[in-house]
């Protein structure tokens, strides 16, 4: 991971690795494992800050998007490049979409109703936050009191968790 909360490092290299065959969940026209750069950029324009980095030897690129150029309702956007599949290594693919909505914008009544239920529910063990996960490819991370999405993570879809 180039940034962000080392918390989702593990789970972000392992999205680099395998890619799933599942529908994506998708957030503002973007779907990770289909858009690419060209896509972000006629929905988005550039963004205000780029990153390059390198994970298990693979070139990988992240865009923010913050302040004025940040999408409506949301403190920062970052766009993750770089998506290793059966057909090779593809650094324009996006990974993950980041949203960081400000205060109350994706309250849980919204995110259950957008979403539905989510798979999987527990407590981020570093900071205590309830953290949510779909199937689908959405991860998210709610304030302390559980209220509102703090943090929400769009990647490739997961393997249903066994029943």
């Amino acid at each position: 991971m180039i940034s962000g909360p080392r918390r989702l490092a593990g789970l972000l290299l392992w999205l680099l690795l395998i890619p799933a065959a599942l529908p994506a969940a998708e957030w503002g026209g973007v779907t990770p494992g289909q858009s690419t750069q060209d896509d972000v950029r006629g929905l988005f324009g550039p963004p205000t800050r780029e990153r390059s980095g390198r994970e298990e030897g693979y070139e990988t690129r992240e865009w923010l998007y913050e302040g004025e150029a940040a999408p409506a309702g949301l403190i920062k956007l970052e766009v993750q490049f770089g998506l290793l599949g059966p057909e090779g290594f593809k650094p324009e693919t996006v990974r993950a979409l980041i949203l960081y909505p400000g205060a109350n914008r994706f309250p849980l009544a919204s995110l259950q109703v957008g979403w539905g239920r989510p798979s999987q529910q527990g407590t981020d063990s570093k900071t205590g936050r309830p953290t949510l996960i779909w199937d689908e490819g959405l991860v998210v991370f709610l304030d302390k009191e559980g209220r509102w999405a703090e943090e929400m993570y769009f990647v490739i879809p997961q393997l249903p968790a066994a029943q």
